[in-house]
């Protein structure tokens, strides 16, 4: 027998459950990886070393010149979320993903440059997934994230 666990996510600004997250075709993001991805690992529902990890993400939010002011969000939903998905005593991951966001299918970047939000006023959040060692295993997909594993 499956058991089919719900777990809450973290997208655009808005948490919801896993299986209600769309992802536009035209998201650069999916179209061709234009975005930075963050890993953080939380023991006993604890983020470790978050704020290193966030500040890492600014860093390469910036590199790649994707403007997105709200990285500090991030960390609290990714704490929030640990919190709503009842893992405050398990092992879990957080999977932040930003994307430059929705625009034409081009390899260039798109002139004038655009804010993670553009064309979509929710703005992307992160990812958990429950530890695979706990048999809870499952990948998160483009652009989201922040789901407790």
């Amino acid at each position: 027998m499956e058991v089919t666990i719900r777990m809450l996510a973290y997208f655009n600004g808005i948490f919801l459950r896993r299986e209600e997250i769309h992802i536009s075709p035209n998201d650069r993001g999916f179209l061709v990886a234009d975005g930075v991805y963050e890993v953080v690992r939380a023991y006993g529902g604890t983020p470790f070393r978050m704020a290193e990890h966030m500040d890492r993400l600014a860093r390469s939010l910036r590199e790649t010149r994707i403007d997105f002011p709200c990285v500090a969000d991030l960390a609290v939903a990714g704490t929030r979320l640990i919190a709503l998905n009842g893992l405050e005593k398990s092992d879990s991951i957080l999977h932040f993903q930003v994307t430059r966001g929705v625009a034409p299918r081009k390899h260039t970047l798109p002139d004038p440059p655009r804010t993670a939000d553009e064309d979509d006023p929710r703005l992307p959040g992160p990812f958990v997934r429950r530890d695979a060692r706990e048999g809870r295993g499952g990948h998160p997909r483009p652009r989201v994230p922040l789901v407790p594993v």
